[in-house]
């Protein structure tokens, strides 16, 4: 028997819905399938959460408050229906991101950031 193990990070996958599938034969013949269905989505909860851990992963000495402060202003902004001030935060947010490419991020990193937040922008 032979496992093997697939590993990715959501944001890795890109937005939106994926499907996988699996099939195994055995020595007898015996075939099974699975298939499996992931739906990536962005949020204000987990887009903090995801800065938080690249900063963290890259030893960034960079305050996420700064960047947390930026995104929950535009989830109030979005709850009271201010469109222009909601993405004027995220546009902020991403500004901010873009401006540590290449130091408390990656520029892979900061480019998934940015993309995140672009897909929230109304």
């Amino acid at each position: 028997m032979r496992d093997v193990k697939i590993s990715k990070h959501a944001y890795e996958l890109g937005l939106g819905a994926h499907s996988f599938s699996v099939e195994a034969v055995d020595k007898a013949g015996n075939r099974s399938s699975q298939s499996i269905n992931i739906l990536v989505i962005v949020d204000y909860d987990r887009l903090p959460s995801l800065t938080d851990q690249f900063l963290v992963t890259n030893g960034s000495t960079e305050d996420l408050s700064s960047f947390e402060s930026k995104l929950m202003s535009a989830k109030q902004s979005e709850e009271k229906g201010n469109t222009s001030a909601h993405n004027g935060q995220l546009q902020a947010f991403m500004n901010q991101v873009k401006a540590q490419s290449g130091k408390a991020f990656t520029e892979e990193q900061a480019k998934v950031l940015r993309e995140l937040a672009e897909s929230m922008v109304k």
